[in-house]
């Protein structure tokens, strides 16, 4: 027994680190702070930056610590440190797992599942760029495949606030980006029922991306194996998806912005939302560590702790979805008539030696 408890350890860690190198958005770690940590658990600590929690973590707490204002206008004072999470670890904190969610919505990064994860990843990506999966049979992957597969290869790259494919019009995208966050604010305030199943979800556009699974619950699209029994729990991980995919569009791997006033936008805007599907993994994974968040400089815009901060405290007062969206549209996701097509941003494979200015 011995044996088999430290060949799981071993698995655990190894396919970790491999995780390391495939993540796809601004980098999660749930085995940070998951569980108050000694001994071996301490070891795998480092793996992968945590820089969803960071965020969000900094988030919840400058929305408690800030006067209400215009959600555009909110502005978070400058913290040394992450305010502390829960005192039991992350895994029982329902924002920081909706968060979590995003990149593991088929929520395997528990209870050594993460070298199936990673098996996942491995074959979205063959097919995402050869047609064909690891097995070498011609696939393509659709509605019907694991959400991991769509969300980080598939229709649901949204999720990560980025295209579907390169060529896609950004009009595309903000609109999934904003169908997928009048769901998931919804489901923050309560106005929809954990226990409704999703064909009975009346979000306009929704159903082009789950109406072929009308039985499934809200409870169970976000917790297909693990749930917090704290009645709340499903509204805190829908806020936290919403959270990941505002934190991910700052990320230069997934989205090009442009921290000036335009025409139309006058807290900067979205000039590209690229898609993963060419991109080099490891290029990719560069921008979404600890240290690339650090260097990014936002002018007199928002950021993403202040954006967060700011629908952190539009759910807290149940704000209505038409100012919510109007928020989201025309300042967060906001688009000039510049907006480019999708693309591989300049981290593609053939883009080694060689990146957009």
């Amino acid at each position: 027994m011995r044996k088999l408890r430290n060949l799981a350890v071993c698995i655990t860690a190894l396919g970790l680190m491999a995780i390391q190198a495939t993540a796809v958005a601004y980098e999660i770690n749930p085995l940070e702070d998951k569980y108050k940590y000694d001994g071996a658990n301490a070891k795998l600590h480092w793996i992968a930056d945590a820089v969803h929690e960071e965020l969000t973590l900094r988030a919840r707490a400058c929305a408690i610590a800030t006067p209400d204002s215009a959600p555009e206008a909110l502005r978070c004072p400058a913290a040394e440190a992450a305010p502390p999470g829960n005192p039991h670890g992350h895994k029982y904190d329902s924002l920081v797992r909706g968060v979590w969610w995003n990149d593991d919505p088929n929520q395997l990064l528990f209870a050594f599942r993460e070298a199936k994860w990673l098996a996942w990843m491995k074959d979205g990506n063959a097919i995402a760029k050869t047609g064909h999966n690891l097995r070498r049979v011609k696939a393509k992957i659709t509605k019907d495949y694991y959400m991991n597969y769509r969300s980080h290869y598939g229709d649901l790259q949204f999720l990560h606030a980025m295209a579907s494919a390169n060529d896609v019009d950004p009009k595309t995208t903000q609109q999934n980006i904003l169908t997928w966050a009048e769901f998931a604010y919804s489901v923050a305030i309560g106005k929809i029922d954990p226990e409704l199943n999703l064909g009975q979800v009346e979000s306009s556009g929704f159903e082009q991306f789950f109406g072929h699974r009308p039985g499934w619950s809200v409870s169970y699209l976000f917790g297909p194996r693990y749930v917090l029994k704290d009645r709340d729990h499903i509204p805190n991980m829908a806020l936290g998806s919403l959270l990941h995919v505002v934190q991910d569009s700052y990320s230069e791997a997934h989205a090009k912005r442009v921290f000036l006033e335009s025409s139309k936008c006058k807290s900067g805007r979205v000039l590209r939302f690229n898609s993963y599907v060419n991109q080099a993994v490891n290029r990719h994974k560069a921008t979404d560590i600890h240290r690339a968040w650090l260097a990014q400089r936002y002018g007199d815009a928002q950021g993403p702790v202040e954006v967060s901060a700011a629908i952190f405290k539009l759910v807290q007062s149940r704000a209505q979805w038409p100012a919510v969206r109007d928020y989201l549209e025309h300042h967060v996701f906001c688009l000039d008539d510049d907006a480019e097509l999708s693309s591989d941003g300049g981290f593609g494979e053939t883009n080694l030696l060689t990146k957009e200015p």
